[in-house]
């Protein structure tokens, strides 16, 4: 009986711990995304996100779990139901700068109950 009882509470007990965090392995697209973080050094572009969305396994992830493949949005834009994230690619730069009145190349990916629903490459 005693026996039974501590294997119940041992049960509980790690039935009921949270889960460890899995260390993310970064790949070189990845790595090179996040380097690239106004797409003023060329590397990042629309083909590098597909790629990424699609060997990561991205849709209808998380934004916790997109932006550890992703990196840190340039801009984050919220209203009630939706996020979205915007991913400059391919600018025009100057001093690690865009210019100012250049044409802007970026991807939004939006985000619905915090998960990414859908993207959208765009040049202005």
């Amino acid at each position: 009986m005693k026996l039974n009882l501590f294997f119940m509470a041992s049960l509980f007990l790690t039935g009921c711990s949270k889960p460890e965090k899995q260390k993310v392995t970064l790949s070189e697209d990845s790595s090179t995304w996040m380097r690239d973080s106004l797409g003023c050094l060329q590397e990042r572009n629309f083909d590098m996100a597909e790629r990424l969305l699609l060997e990561n396994t991205l849709e209808n992830s998380s934004t916790e779990k997109f932006k550890t493949i992703f990196g840190k949005p340039n801009e984050i834009n919220q209203d009630r139901n939706h996020t979205s994230f915007t991913y400059y690619v391919q600018s025009i730069c100057s001093h690690h700068s865009i210019q100012k009145d250049s044409d802007k190349c970026f991807i939004v990916f939006t985000f619905k109950n915090n998960k990414l629903i859908d993207h959208n490459n765009a040049c202005e």
